[in-house]
């Protein structure tokens, strides 16, 4: 796909401990990782592209002002319309400036037998350790 565009390739899979090892010390050219949306846009938007977040900046260390300045007022809007007002403008300075962009998205739905109990769909993956999934569910007899 890369080479299609003009781009020379070279995918190196790493395990998490080497891939931390490589981001401290900026030994790379492109970063590949997946995301998870969460139920309030904050999450994403402030942990992910923020320049005061650790995370972002151990990523990317792309500032800027007017991006920060939206996120900020969207964190403390509670109206609804006004919040995915401010989050759209946001997105389009990413997407102007591209300190990150996304390969391609996934929906996923999940649904469980009603004799399922206390299964929580989890915002990554059904069968994750993280944020409920099948693992802490059980079957009703």
């Amino acid at each position: 796909m890369w080479t299609e565009v003009g781009f020379k390739v070279r995918v190196d899979p790493v395990d998490a401990p080497t891939g931390r090892e490589k981001l401290k010390k900026e030994d790379f050219h492109a970063l590949v990782q997946g995301h998870s949306y969460r139920f309030d846009p904050d999450a994403f938007f402030d942990r992910n592209i923020h320049s005061k977040s650790s995370y972002a900046q151990r990523n990317h260390g792309w500032v800027n002002e007017r991006y920060d300045k939206l996120i900020e007022e969207a964190k403390r809007t509670a109206d609804p319309a006004k919040r995915r007002e401010l989050y759209t403008e946001g997105w389009k300075v990413v997407n102007q400036e591209l300190p990150q962009f996304h390969l391609s998205e996934l929906s996923m739905i999940t649904a469980v037998h009603k004799a399922v109990k206390d299964y929580t769909p989890c915002e990554v993956a059904p069968y994750t350790y993280h944020g409920g999934g099948v693992r802490i569910a059980y079957v009703e007899s």
